[in-house]
């Protein structure tokens, strides 16, 4: 009976081992993925970034159009009315 005993612990212990091993691969995929996707989010504000950006000069090139234009019109008008 003490053989039995000491062969359960034995395969209780190599399980015990497994699962710590187990669950540290685990714990290691885990990290890389979160690392990868802070990654992939910091990427992403970048990028978004960079587009708001853009489209503020955009914004700001068509109000200076719409400025330039209305002075033009203004002119145009002054010199119609002279």
């Amino acid at each position: 009976m003490n053989e039995t005993n000491e062969r359960d612990f034995k395969k209780v212990l190599e399980s015990i081992n497994s699962l710590e091993s187990q669950i540290t691969a685990l714990e290691n995929f885990v990290r890389e993925k979160l690392i990868k996707v802070h990654e992939m989010d910091k990427d992403t504000i970048n990028y978004q970034h960079k587009v708001n950006l853009d489209h503020s000069k955009q914004i700001g090139e068509i109000i200076d159009l719409i400025s330039y234009q209305s002075d033009a019109i203004q002119k145009i008008k002054g010199q119609l009315i002279d």
